[in-house]
């Protein structure tokens, strides 16, 4: 059962870094580079993501929605809030990222005669790229102990999983195994990370 519960956390964790990692770009460049309207707009709905709970958005969206005759699985449940979340973690990396490459990158590329998709693709993005790095790793750890939550509706993902198993045994030792499965994924995680990051210094 822990396998399941492992496998279904991988592919709950991968579905949303797939579902979140582009929006949250584009979310960033349009706070970073669109006018000063969207930028207000996309602030303020970041804030606002922010500033709920995940699992009360799962729970929100899993209990409440129903009643407006809008209904979802348990399982696209977790994986539209944890987007919605991860989404929002994405773009602050990435604007922070564009924010500490500079004004200056930009009106220096401009004044060569540089296209603005040629500035964001040669010189902007893989500055950002380097910079992201640290934040964009912890944003990723991040992805993967908030599937956690998937139990809170009854998905037997890993710690829903190790609850069961305990349930039956009246034991602790589903919950370390639990515990150990999520280092065998971040450990990894973070050292390949870090291995990405220097190799881009290389290359910038």
């Amino acid at each position: 059962m822990l396998t399941s519960g492992l496998l279904l956390t991988v592919a709950l964790a991968s579905l949303t870094f797939c579902l979140a990692i582009v929006p949250g770009l584009l979310i960033a460049l349009g706070r970073r580079l669109g006018p000063r309207w969207l930028a207000l707009i996309l602030a303020s709905i970041v804030n606002l993501i922010r500033s709920v709970p995940t699992l009360l958005t799962v729970v929100f969206i899993y209990l409440a929605l129903p009643f407006a005759g809008i209904t979802f699985s348990a399982f696209a449940s977790v994986l539209l809030a944890n987007t919605m979340m991860q989404v929002v973690f994405f773009s602050e990396v990435f604007r922070s990222a564009l924010a500490a490459v500079g004004k200056s990158q930009f009106d220096a590329a401009y004044a060569c005669g540089l296209q603005t998709s040629t500035v964001l693709r040669r010189i902007i993005l893989p500055q950002a790229a380097l910079v992201s790095a640290p934040g964009f790793a912890s944003s990723l750890v991040l992805l993967i102990q908030n599937t956690s939550i998937a139990s809170a509706v009854a998905i037997n993902d890993m710690i829903g999983a190790a609850l069961t198993i305990q349930t039956n045994v009246g034991q602790p030792a589903p919950l370390v195994a639990a515990g150990f499965g999520y280092l065998v994924m971040i450990v990894p995680l973070i050292r390949l990370m870090r291995r990405w990051e220097r190799r881009m210094a290389v290359a910038i």
